[in-house]
């Protein structure tokens, strides 16, 4: 009796594993992994926005031209931000880097 409770159990493992498998093959055939990327970052942009309130920051900035002011005020907002906000930013960069070296890859593939 004990037998065949554990093949069930193994069987409804296995089915729960297989169909995991078939999602993911599934979008890996039909997404395109820099769109999921892309996904990512603007998930986080998005996230980010219950720390950052990005209409203040831009308008407390100083002029674009003044490119000196710019770089005290945004060193000092990084400086004086938390850490999840740096976190997410890290997240943003890493993510962005990741989607220019994959279509870098690929545009040099496809020129070989």
């Amino acid at each position: 009796m004990n037998n065949i409770h554990n093949t069930t159990d193994r069987d409804a493992l296995t089915r729960r594993i297989m169909r995991r498998i078939y999602v993911v093959s599934l979008l890996r055939r039909t997404v395109h992994p820099v769109f999921l990327k892309t996904l990512v970052v603007f998930a986080f942009i998005f996230r980010s926005t219950s720390y950052v309130s990005y209409r203040d920051v831009f308008a407390n900035a100083p002029s674009l031209f003044d490119i000196e002011n710019n770089l005290r005020f945004f060193a000092g907002a990084f400086a004086h931000t938390s850490t999840a906000t740096l976190y997410l930013y890290l997240g943003i960069i890493a993510m962005t880097l990741w989607i220019a070296f994959d279509m870098a890859r690929r545009k040099h593939s496809f020129s070989d």
